[in-house]
């Protein structure tokens, strides 16, 4: 785990362990452009994807949707994952 925050923070695992330990934050992740906006992209569709699901749970959307929806939140997850490696 902390060699995936190290690489995106464009750094060693042993400066990321230095910095988390010394300012007692995170350093920045380091995405180029492209990944940021599609990072931020995903997220906008996975605020949604919750919003669908909320709305199953309460009953206001047939249940047809589950198999869609989980499929669904299960790709955004696997896409994030390549974007973090």
């Amino acid at each position: 785990m902390v060699c995936n925050y190290a690489q995106a923070s464009a750094m060693t695992p042993a400066n990321w362990i230095r910095q988390k330990a010394f300012t007692g934050r995170f350093p920045a992740i380091k995405l180029s452009p492209i990944n940021a906006a599609l990072y931020q992209e995903l997220h906008k569709i996975g605020v949604n994807l919750n919003q669908a699901v909320k709305q199953l749970n309460a009953g206001k959307l047939s249940p047809a949707f589950v198999t869609i929806l989980t499929i669904l939140i299960k790709t955004q997850k696997d896409i994030l994952n390549c974007l973090m490696k």
